[in-house]
């Protein structure tokens, strides 16, 4: 198994605590202006990383990068540390980063149907963030046994660290207290398939009635509440001028919601409200043919432009990659970052490699 540093994408993913402020040991002063950076775009590199999470100080002092996921997963990757100077300034904003006794590397949504869940819950993850800059990583080729270590409050001990330097602020989420409730009631709902009970045992048809009616009332409460935070952009501007208020996590979870709405409809037969059926939602089974008739990185942003008006945030990508020693792995990447991080070297190495692993699918 190889554990590498991850694209840590949000993939039908998923802070109020109180951060402590000024300098941590090591690090640099608060309060410098925010530094000024070329326009996005111009300078692309293979070794340009984006990091996509939830940050945290774990108890060495680090500051690591945690990832949201919708339910308890399989998860792998190395720990992710955020070296000065965005370390110091990221503490600024409060409640960003925030002091964890265990280690977070992952943040369930699922958690939110604990029944003593509350909005103002300390010990989750409320600001996310994504992180663009250079990452200097070491590869750790293990031989495990047949069971694998499961992650889940901490990565493997094995695991090298992963440092992001010369990295500024591309844009932050906040998660607000109203969305998440809603998004809670998707879980505890009966019928819904991701309450726990529904893994073992199928819901009867009347459940899962029962689950569309609360799902779509849910749905309209937490579109109703995903517009951008302008106090949180505010804030973040003064760490980097050029960040975006984004709502990507919030559409992942809300398309992801609707997929499932529409496809319990249909089997169900039941006629769902038009402003529901007719969102528009990314045609993400598309991407593998525009790889095959993109042979650069200009072209498949080109077919992107015309099959999706959206966020170029909300559209993920999924593709492979490979360490060029034989051993490739699933990524994703949103449209934003394809066009201002990827290089087109770089484009064209995992469109071979995508291509590739899609010909060793069918074969098989």
């Amino acid at each position: 198994m190889r554990f590498a540093a991850p694209a840590c994408s949000f993939a039908y993913a998923a802070l109020l605590l109180v951060c402590g402020r000024g300098a941590v040991a090591g690090d640099d002063g608060n309060g410098s202006p925010a530094p000024a950076r070329s326009p996005a775009g111009t300078a692309r590199d293979d070794d340009v990383a984006t990091w996509e999470g939830f940050l945290w100080f774990s108890p060495e002092g680090w500051m690591r990068m945690g990832v949201p996921l919708v339910t308890e997963s399989f998860k792998e990757g190395q720990p992710l540390v955020v070296e000065p100077p965005l370390r110091s300034r990221l503490t600024s904003i409060d409640g960003a980063v925030p002091r964890f006794v265990t280690e977070p590397a992952f943040w369930y949504g699922s958690e939110l149907a604990r029944d003593d869940w509350e909005p103002q819950r300390k010990g989750e993850p409320r600001i996310l963030v994504k992180l663009r800059g250079r990452a200097e990583s070491t590869i750790v080729h293990l031989s495990l046994p047949d069971e694998s270590p499961r992650f889940g409050d901490s990565l493997a001990p094995d695991a090298s660290p992963v440092s992001l330097r010369d990295a500024h602020l591309v844009a932050i989420e906040r998660l607000d207290p109203m969305w998440l409730a809603a998004w809670r009631t998707i879980f505890r709902a009966e019928g819904s398939p991701w309450a726990g009970s529904n893994f073992v045992k199928s819901p009867s048809t009347e459940a899962r009635a029962a689950f569309l009616k609360v799902a779509i009332d849910a749905l309209g409460v937490m579109r109703a509440v995903s517009a951008p935070d302008a106090d949180l952009l505010l804030l973040a501007r003064k760490i980097d001028s050029d960040v975006r208020s984004s709502t990507k996590f919030r559409h992942r979870v809300e398309a992801g919601i609707q997929l499932r709405v529409v496809a319990e409809a249909k089997d169900l037969r039941i006629t769902l409200p038009a402003s529901l059926a007719d969102r528009m939602l990314p045609p993400w089974s598309d991407t593998p043919r525009w790889f095959e008739d993109a042979k650069t990185r200009t072209g498949f942003l080109a077919r992107a432009a015309l099959n999706w008006k959206g966020e170029p945030e909300d559209f993920e990508v999924g593709y492979h990659e490979s360490d060029g020693r034989g051993d490739a792995w699933p990524q994703f990447a949103d449209l934003e970052t394809i066009r201002n991080a990827w290089s087109d070297a770089r484009y064209v190495k995992i469109r071979a490699t995508t291509l590739a692993m899609a010909a060793l699918g069918k074969k098989r």
